[in-house]
């Protein structure tokens, strides 16, 4: 016997239950393997050096998969625009969005000896606000991400730099950084 809610239903199908549970047993039927379009949203750099190296591997284990790879700096809406995995660091999730990490993103801050020769080193992470910086602005939050760093017994503490450029991408922050103490 059918509740209210069941009887609901079988009218808004049209009275057609056999066939609505026909196609939902054809639909999840063979589905032991992934298979279909895989829509993933990578940051360019993280994305072509990392992830596309396993492209091949990832094909021949699933080779009903058809990866749409969209390499971009933006932050993307997962619901809205249709991707099922961001990969990228720093990202803003929506609520009910699962996210895991996959590796931690380490970090040395380095100095050529050119741009130490005319200032004494800090001693601490806070001495770096004395240094020219480049620094991040995300697009969808529109505030400066500021730097923490932890020391080798583990303590954390900010590293603010002077906000000499500001850049949305991780990638141009570190590529500037790097030039600038070269």
């Amino acid at each position: 016997m059918l509740t209210e809610a069941g009887e609901r239903l079988l009218q808004s199908i049209g009275g057609n239950f056999d066939a609505l549970q026909t196609a939902i047993a054809d639909a999840s039927s063979g589905a032991s393997e992934p298979a279909g379009v895989l829509k993933v949203s990578l940051s360019p750099t993280f994305g072509v050096t990392h992830i596309l190296p396993l492209f091949s591997e990832l094909l021949r284990r699933y080779p009903l998969i058809r990866p749409e790879w969209h390499f971009e700096t933006r932050p993307v809406d997962l619901v809205e625009e249709g991707y099922d995995v961001a990969i990228g660091g720093g990202l803003d999730f929506a609520p009910g969005i699962v996210a895991r990490t996959l590796a931690p993103a380490h970090m040395v801050v380095v100095a050529s000896p050119a741009s130490l020769a005319e200032r004494t080193p800090p001693s601490d992470p806070a001495g770096l606000s004395q240094y020219d910086g480049t620094v991040m602005r995300p697009l969808r939050s529109g505030r400066i991400r500021h730097w923490a760093m932890r020391n080798a017994a583990g303590a954390e503490m900010a590293a603010p730099l002077r906000e000499t450029i500001v850049v949305n991408d991780p990638t141009a922050s570190a590529k500037r950084q790097s030039s600038a103490s070269a």
